[in-house]
Order: C-alpha cells, then structure tokens, then sequence
C-alpha cells in the first residue's frame, strides 16, 4: 500500500497536478453551467413544445416553430455539444498527463 501511495504522490508532483487542477476547477463551473441548462431546456422543449398528450401531438407542429422551443432547441444543441467537447478535452489532458508522467519517469 505505500508504493502505491508513493507512486500517486511522485505522480502528483511530477505532473504539476495542484496548478493544472486549480485551473480545470475554474474553468469547469463553464461546463458545469452547461450541463444544467441542457438537463433543464431538454426538460422544459418535453413540457412545452411536444407535450407526451394527443393534444400535444396535435398541437406540436405549431409549437415547435414558435421562438421559445426554438431558443430551447439551439440549447438543447449546444449544450450537447459543448458537453461532448468537454469530455474531449478531459480526455485528451489526462492522456498528455500520463504520457508526460511516463516519459518523466522512464528519463528518471
């Protein structure tokens, strides 16, 4: 157990992981922001533009056309979008620490 717990801690300091972290907490209250308002347009399109009724099926295709479910659709859009590109982003910065860590340690 205290290789192990030595190995995070070499990590840790190797990869500048406090400086990187201070600066993915700030910009991850962006992200943060987009999840909720995609989760809450995505909810609020089901509830007034396509209601899950016959009236709203009937009504839907005038609905759909009127500028709140449009403003709800280019959220919903996005949001999904920047969602994605944030797990892109996430991902390809823990690829580069790990290979950074391992390039660090096997020149060590």
């Amino acid at each position: 157990m205290n290789t192990v717990m030595s190995k995070l801690q070499d990590f840790y300091k190797l990869s500048g992981l406090s400086r990187i972290l201070d600066i993915a907490l700030a910009v991850s209250y962006i992200y943060v922001a987009w999840i909720v308002v995609h989760y809450l347009s995505s909810h609020l399109y089901v509830k007034w533009c396509v209601p899950p009724t016959i009236m709203g099926f009937v009504m839907a295709p005038f609905l759909v056309a009127s500028p709140h479910c449009t403003g709800l659709r280019w959220v919903i859009t996005t949001g999904g979008q920047q969602i994605v590109t944030m797990w892109t982003v996430i991902g390809t910065w823990l690829f580069n620490l790990a290979i950074n860590y391992t390039i660090k340690t096997k020149n060590d």
